[in-house]
């Protein structure tokens, strides 16, 4: 994968009703690496709201990672933390919903992990 993506352009109005949906479009694209790949998924589309805190924010956020999960075993990662995402810490809200979109344009360069086992 050749992965030229930048971060994505601060949205400085992103709404935590912002973040959470591009949080909800990374967990469809984790499911579909996770169907094409074999693995067990979570249907989280229930989980669209209309009104939405900093917190649901943070709990997409952590699903997320859950999800990642399947995929870095699936793919025979180990390290606890991806080394990357350790540097992103005490961002405000704004630069919140920067890396999630970056972080869903860098996820969306994977096409299968077929083979990757």
């Amino acid at each position: 994968i050749e992965d030229k993506t930048i971060p994505a352009k601060k949205n400085l109005n992103a709404t935590p009703t912002d973040t959470f949906n591009v949080g909800l479009k990374t967990l469809e694209k984790i499911k579909q690496l996770q169907i094409k790949s074999g693995i067990d998924f979570d249907d989280y589309s229930g989980f669209r709201k209309d009104k939405v805190t900093p917190s649901d924010v943070f709990t997409i956020t952590g699903m997320i990672i859950a999800e990642m999960q399947t995929i870095k075993a699936y793919i025979g990662l180990s390290d606890y933390i991806t080394p990357a995402s350790s540097k992103y810490n005490s961002k405000t809200p704004v630069e919140v919903d920067q890396i999630m979109h970056w972080n869903l344009r860098k996820l969306s360069l994977i096409d299968s992990l077929e083979g990757r086992k």
